[in-house]
């Protein structure tokens, strides 16, 4: 078997033919001390990574990943670049329901509409799909659970949409889910400022209050315009153009929903910088790690018009997308509790090429669900994988899964584990080399 630093020796080659002749001479000379990701190290920057706080795009956190992203391409040898993007910062000052002395956190469902002062009504409890009489009132509805967690999701929108019409003085929306958290939804950065106030709420803060009667709700915030950066790591001058691309924000600490990719981004980066020259002389690899992700991929669009290959010069792209190696977690008589021994089973390996299934599969041999990867067509493609499919390229594979802390505050680094990604990392090796040979 290949070792990992002859599976990404392969992509810098010249051509199948030269590809699989540099491999065979480097296997034949013992290379065994090749690409291996350690499970720690991966855990370590998903750790690193998750400390960092909320990495809501143009946060504090997301400009501490910025910098800390480009100085490990740069100090690797790599020409970074970090293009700014416009978007809308939101600044939430003060959130929360108050039934009684009772108080609760609310989260403003973006685009916020804040108001300047709080606001004193009856509670109406209204059937997510069947709104009631709730004109001027505290309107408070329970979503049922969604694996999507986005108001793109018809499932969403629409009920969302009929509540509104229904004139509520402040909306809230229990946002149920395995964990009893409050589950963020990511939105549309082309989404008008919503006619009411307009909160997300936990089902667990939301049964403690049980609310009736005349409560509370106080939004207050600022939206302004603000701009954020994506990172663009670039090595090689050769005409084979490849891809791997990971999103960087997200809600919250998202672990196990953006740590992952950052990790296997991070590893895959140092093992191209590895390989002897002569191996890489033909290609050119491209990094790209891109904010605005909870944002409808805002910053992966920006790049689409500035710092990404053209579709027509690109021979492959692979998307380390959510939630690559997450922990299962079930339901038991003393509460949620993580299963050990494998991954949760809700991910998705997409190819867009015939060609990649077989080679996807073999290079993820073992790993649940991802052995089984399914070609999909852009418009069928989920996450930022779709961003990419849809603007025309052509051989692109993407991870998409949402675990239970999908956008859930509580998503740290217990959400994910050392065993789980570097079997992930190597196996990624695998399938670009493999794609490679076989063209």
């Amino acid at each position: 078997m290949m070792t990992r630093r002859l599976a990404l020796g392969v992509i810098g080659a010249a051509g199948a033919s030269a590809s699989v002749s540099a491999a065979g001479k480097q296997k034949s000379a013992g290379h065994s001390d090749g690409f291996d990701p350690q499970g720690d190290d991966l855990w370590a920057d998903v750790k690193t990574y998750a400390d960092m706080g909320d990495h809501r795009t143009g946060a504090l956190a997301d400009r501490q990943c910025v910098a800390w992203m480009s100085e490990h391409f740069s100090r690797l040898g790599y020409r970074v670049e970090t293009p700014s993007f416009a978007y809308q910062h939101v600044e939430t000052r003060e959130a929360f329901l108050e039934v009684g002395s009772q108080t609760a956190n609310l989260m403003p469902l973006w685009p916020a509409h804040f108001a300047p002062d709080a606001l004193s009504a009856q509670v109406a409890i209204t059937p997510w799909d069947a709104p009631g009489e709730i004109e001027g009132r505290i309107a408070i509805a329970r979503a049922p659970f969604m694996r999507s967690a986005s108001v793109f999701d018809p499932a969403f929108e629409r009920p969302l949409r009929a509540l509104l019409a229904g004139r509520p003085g402040v909306l809230i929306i229990a946002t149920e889910g395995p964990t009893g958290g409050l589950i963020a939804q990511n939105v549309s950065p082309r989404t008008a400022p919503y006619p009411c106030p307009t909160a997300l709420i936990a089902p667990s803060d939301l049964d403690r209050l049980a609310p009736s009667g005349v409560a509370r709700v106080t939004l207050r915030g600022t939206t302004a315009p603000a701009t954020a950066h994506n990172v663009v790591a670039v090595h090689g001058q050769g005409p084979r153009q490849i891809v791997i691309s990971t999103p960087i924000s997200g809600w919250f600490r998202c672990a196990a929903e953006r740590g992952p990719g950052i990790a296997l981004q991070r590893a895959l980066a140092r093992g191209w910088m590895e390989l002897p020259d002569r191996v890489r002389q033909d290609a050119t690899l491209h990094l790209l790690a891109t904010s605005g992700h909870e944002l409808g991929g805002i910053g992966a669009h920006a790049l689409l018009k500035s710092h990404a290959p053209k579709p027509e010069d690109t021979y492959f792209w692979l998307h380390l997308g959510a939630g690559i190696a997450a922990y299962p977690w079930r339901q038991t008589p003393t509460g949620l509790r993580r299963m050990l021994g494998g991954p949760d089973a809700t991910r998705l390996l997409m190819v867009s090429d015939r060609r990649d299934l077989a080679a996807a599969s073999a290079a993820f041999a073992g790993q649940p669900s991802y052995e089984q990867p399914r070609l999909v067509a852009p418009g069928e493609a989920v996450g930022e994988t779709a961003i990419w499919m849809r603007a025309g390229y052509r051989r692109v594979a993407g991870f998409a899964a949402a675990h239970s802390f999908h956008h859930v505050p509580g998503d740290g680094p217990e959400t994910t584990g050392p065993e789980l990604l570097a079997p992930a990392a190597s196996a990624c090796a695998e399938l670009i080399m493999s794609v490679l040979v076989s063209a």
